[in-house]
């Protein structure tokens, strides 16, 4: 009976140990996908489009400029559509119109890229967690059976224990390939967003002159 009891705190143990990885990797693999279909959505208009803006903006035709603004929808077209009411205005103004632009879409393409780099440092944390509880269980059993255990039980069980380890750096270490990856991709967004930003602004502040 009481073998029966500690075999089920061992399962127990061994279950816990591996809760916390699983919902890393839940919680990983559901960010990732989420980050995959945003990075995906259109940030900037097409070509045609993307001319047709300037030359409504070289034209100073703001009528057609809104009207191009609202039917393309992408990130892009929201930074220069808070531009238009500004026209006219100085370069200054102008500027700070778009960083703050600029800056609200930034936070919105990085918001996840932290809760993956903190799934890609807790999940081989938790293995090694796993792993020591599971590696001190084995022990406890050993110290139990006054050492009659014979050394195959006793290689299988820190064998097992192990295996948090592989699921922990395996969680860990694809949580760090999505992270920079999407990372790299944001910082390639927001650079090409800028400088359309800066297009948009030279040729709005250019009713200045």
């Amino acid at each position: 009976m009481s073998q029966l009891a500690a075999g089920d705190i061992e399962a127990w143990v061994r279950v816990l140990s591996f809760l916390p990885i699983v919902l890393c990797s839940v919680v990983g693999f559901g960010m990732t996908l989420w980050k995959w279909q945003q990075l995906r959505r259109p940030f900037l208009p097409s070509p045609a489009s993307l001319a047709r803006l300037y030359e409504a903006l070289d034209a100073d035709d703001l009528g057609e400029a809104h009207a191009l603004v609202r039917s393309d929808g992408s990130r892009a077209s929201r930074i220069v559509g808070s531009l238009l009411p500004l026209a006219g205005r100085s370069s200054a103004r102008l500027d700070a119109r778009a960083a703050q632009a600029g800056a609200e879409v930034a936070r919105e393409l990085e918001y996840g890229l932290g809760a993956l780099g903190l799934i890609a440092t807790l999940g081989p944390l938790f293995g090694l967690f796993g792993t020591v509880v599971g590696i001190t269980v084995v022990f406890n059993r050993l110290a139990a059976s006054a050492g009659l255990s014979s050394p195959h039980e006793l290689a299988g069980g820190i064998g097992t224990a192990l295996h948090t380890t592989i699921a922990g750096l395996i969680v860990g270490v694809l949580a760090l390939v999505f992270q920079r990856y999407f990372s790299a991709r944001v910082e390639s967004l927001v650079g090409e967003l800028e400088t359309l930003a800066t297009d948009s602004v030279e040729r709005l502040s250019r009713r200045d002159e």
